[in-house]
């Protein structure tokens, strides 16, 4: 909505006349959307992206949005669910995935969550930031161990297998 009162005079006998008015104005930004954090391989992603994936790397990718085509920045986060508190592990992140080694951390259950802001774009005050989490990723970093190992003399082997994180 504009409104705006223009008052003309004459000088002598012209009559006045209004032959342009320029505005300016800024589009009210809105907010960008945060989808589906995921943890995990993905051949297709990686492929598409060209990511080079280690033995030991957990895949953290995510989808998000601007209706504005902001130019999006990402923080991401990770939380042991048997811990209060979010870590950092990356801030200013472009790109919509990270590659995370996971002897990084301890073994447990993890979540991951991504913020996402249009600062780049936007004043102070302006901008818009929203977040999302993973669904619970375990994270088992010590090998099965082998126990109860019987050899019988009858060409038979018994054992059983534990895992901690199972």
């Amino acid at each position: 909505f504009i409104q705006m009162k223009i008052e003309l005079q004459s000088l002598g006998n012209s009559t006045p006349k209004l032959s342009d008015i320029t505005l300016y104005y800024s589009r009210v930004n809105t907010p960008p959307l945060l989808v589906d954090v995921k943890v995990g391989r993905n051949e297709k992603f990686e492929k598409r992206n060209k990511i080079n994936m280690e033995k030991n790397d957990i895949l953290i990718y995510w989808d998000a949005y601007d209706e504005d085509n902001d130019h999006l920045v990402f923080d991401l986060y990770f939380k042991n669910e048997l811990v209060d508190g979010w870590q950092e592990i990356s801030k200013g992140l472009e790109k919509r995935y990270f590659v995370f080694n996971r002897y990084t951390v301890l073994e447990g259950s993890y979540q991951f969550k991504v913020t996402v802001d249009d600062r780049h774009n936007n004043i102070s005050g302006e901008n818009y930031s929203a977040n999302a989490i993973s669904k619970s990723y375990p994270i088992d970093n010590t090998a099965p161990e082998v126990v109860d190992f019987i050899a019988s003399d009858k060409n038979r082997l018994t054992f059983n297998v534990r895992d901690k994180m199972s």
